[in-house]
């Protein structure tokens, strides 16, 4: 659901299914399922986990080595902290954690955060600072690895930034893009 903010049957259909009010985190809930050949017991995990954790987590069931392949993300099957920036549809900055969604303000001072286990607001911590500060570091490496990547010949004169709005927001993260403007 695109709205954190629902209202009439959406609202009470959502309380329904939950049990509580719809809010940011349940907005981030989406389900994953692997199935493996010759499985016949399941197993359900209720790890905080994102996209990008998908290649790793399958080249893990594969026993796919990673360590010389350039990705971001982590096999659900690593016991480690989760970190997940989100990219779309939330302000700059947010994140999902272990802990809590959590929703910068114009920065981390102002911003707000909600527990992923029930969705009630909370207080960041000391770590939510430093997931906020890992964060903006790996949207910086996403940009500018994405930034780097040559022109597409079958994309056209405009290149592989495919409108002219995308370029010129993406000028400032350091696209050169040829076309006109």
């Amino acid at each position: 659901m695109m709205s954190n903010d629902l209202k009439g049957e959406d609202a009470m259909g959502a309380r329904k299914l939950l049990g509580r009010s719809y809010g940011p985190a349940d907005r981030q809930r989406v389900s994953l399922l692997i199935h493996l050949p010759g499985q016949t017991q399941g197993v359900t995990r209720q790890d905080v986990v994102g996209q990008v954790d998908f290649m790793p987590t399958v080249a893990d069931l594969l026993g796919m080595d990673l360590t010389q392949v350039p990705h971001m993300g982590r096999s659900v099957f690593v016991n480690s902290n989760a970190l997940v920036p989100l990219r779309a549809y939330m302000p700059g900055g947010t994140f999902v954690n272990d802990r809590v969604v959590f929703m910068p303000g114009l920065d981390f001072s102002d911003g707000t955060a909600a527990q992923v286990s029930n969705d009630k607001e909370t207080k960041p911590t000391a770590r939510e600072k430093l997931d906020f500060e890992r964060t903006q570091e790996l949207t910086d490496i996403s940009n500018a690895w994405v930034m780097s990547l040559p022109e597409r010949p079958d994309a056209g004169k405009m290149g592989w930034i495919p409108d002219k709005k995308a370029r010129k927001l993406a000028r400032p993260y350091g696209a050169t893009q040829s076309g006109g403007e």
